[in-house]
């Protein structure tokens, strides 16, 4: 009897183990449930995927697990709801073979697992062309908000990036966040080592932003888990500064996983490392141990770098952007490189009646490719936007730069042709009701700022006077 059961449990959690504890509805798995069910899929995980104490993997055996509930639903269960007695037998398995921080999430522990708020990031202005980004909490989503905060503060001088008190738990968000400072040749950017020494390597296809900005970490003995890591991978690279005390040396990392029952499980599967494996499961030893005042102490050491202009890549007087010079012949008006186009017939657009219009949106650019009605297959490139990380014109003004930084370099309402109409035809994707776009007829320079805060999102030019 007792070898039937657990063939059938056997079976019934080959497709439990594996799911991610968000892709189930609690009520629709609850309904469902089978007696054994979940401590099979936890017995699994222990044997395959978690480490003991010892950082090692479990020697269990399923057999005496089985025995353990029967016994425990035969002797004190009766009466009593069977997937309680379970959800016991699962607590002592994971105490006696699982690591220190294994937990079983049931009823209001997993939803507030689940509803776990984010702290929110802060982002201040310290010192002139440095700023400090504050991350209590690096969640799902963090590396997009960090990459929001470097386009909205100046930075040229120096980021610190605060890790003070600070965890996280998903390596691709650690990846994310890490590529923002190291170019794309860098390629893994955190790891995870586990049982058996299986070694999974999280890459990151995002741009780098800040890439050769000056950068200090904070950290303290709080600073753990996710966090360590990107501080590890930040400094013991060289690519950053760190100021504080010791980490705390928690390397350990954890996944949770869903239950048959609508349960989960939370384990430790393996150790987080830097990009190229090296540990600091003893913490982190920072340069400049307890300074009183460790923000004051990183502005410090950021103000006395000699301040580096950012090198402008748009030049209107001379109708280049980036590597685009304005005017090229653009073929039949595919650019050769990954990206999606929007066709208008000649009047369609709005813009210039008699010409047909192809819009170009690719990696870090938008061009507006006319063809006029002299040219049988031709379009030519007449405006061009750039939203690149580096985008900056040769009057100091970037992404980020703010409304009065732009009229302060190319004049006020009245000088230089400024206007503020719209460039997009209506029925483009570009046409956005979170932008308007300021432009200089006289100069062939425009700027797409966000309604709300005035912050240049894009930069354009185009040919003067038209």
């Amino acid at each position: 009897m007792a070898k039937a059961f657990s063939g059938w449990l056997l079976c019934l959690s080959l497709s439990a183990v594996a799911m991610p504890v968000a892709a189930q509805e609690n009520s629709q798995i609850a309904s469902r449930y089978q007696s054994g069910a979940d401590l099979q899929t936890v017995v699994t995980l222990l044997q395959e995927e978690a480490l003991n104490e010892q950082g090692q993997a479990n020697s269990l055996s399923s057999e005496r697990a089985y025995r353990e509930q029967i016994v425990a639903q035969e002797v004190g269960g009766k009466g009593r709801d069977p997937r309680t007695v379970e959800y016991e037998v699962v607590r002592k398995l994971l105490d006696k073979h699982g690591t220190r921080g294994d937990t079983l999430l049931v009823g209001e522990a997993l939803k507030r697992s689940r509803d776990r708020e984010q702290a929110p990031l802060t982002v201040t202005s310290v010192a002139p062309g440095i700023s400090q980004i504050r991350m209590p909490t690096i969640g799902v989503g963090a590396a997009s908000q960090v990459s929001q905060a470097l386009h909205e503060v100046p930075y040229n001088r120096g980021i610190i990036l605060d890790l003070r008190g600070s965890t996280g738990d998903d390596p691709q968000t650690i990846a994310d966040i890490a590529r923002l400072f190291f170019p794309q040749s860098a390629k893994a950017l955190v790891k995870t080592v586990g049982t058996r020494n299986r070694v999974r390597n999280f890459e990151s296809a995002g741009r780098p932003i800040a890439l050769d900005i000056p950068v200090v970490v904070l950290v303290d003995k709080t600073t753990r888990e996710g966090a360590e890591a990107l501080a590890a991978q930040l400094t013991q690279t060289g690519r950053a500064q760190l100021i504080g005390s010791q980490t705390a040396g928690a390397d350990l990392y954890a996944e949770t996983f869903a239950l048959p029952s609508g349960a989960a499980v939370r384990i430790v599967t393996g150790h987080w490392r830097t990009g190229d494996g090296r540990a600091f499961k003893g913490g982190l030893e920072a340069i400049e141990a307890n300074a009183a005042d460790p923000v004051a102490r990183a502005v410090e050491l950021l103000a006395s770098r000699p301040a580096e202009p950012r090198r402008p890549t748009i030049f209107p007087a001379k109708s280049q952007i980036g590597d685009y010079q304005l005017g090229f012949n653009a073929g039949t008006g595919d650019l050769g490189i990954p990206g999606s186009f929007e066709y208008f017939r000649a009047g369609e657009s709005g813009l210039r009646p008699k010409d047909e219009l192809k819009v170009w949106f690719v990696p870090d650019f938008i061009v507006f490719n006319y063809k006029p009605p002299s040219s049988l297959l031709n379009y030519f490139a007449d405006r061009i936007y750039s939203f690149a990380s580096d985008a900056a014109t040769d009057k100091g003004i970037r992404l980020g730069s703010n409304y009065n930084d732009v009229i302060a370099a190319y004049g006020e309402p009245g000088q230089n042709g400024y206007n503020e109409s719209y460039p997009f035809p209506a029925k483009s994707r570009g046409n956005r009701q979170d932008r308007y776009y300021v432009n200089y007829d006289a100069l062939g320079v425009s700027f797409g700022l966000e309604v709300g805060t005035n912050l240049v999102k894009e930069i354009g030019i185009y040919k003067p006077g038209s």
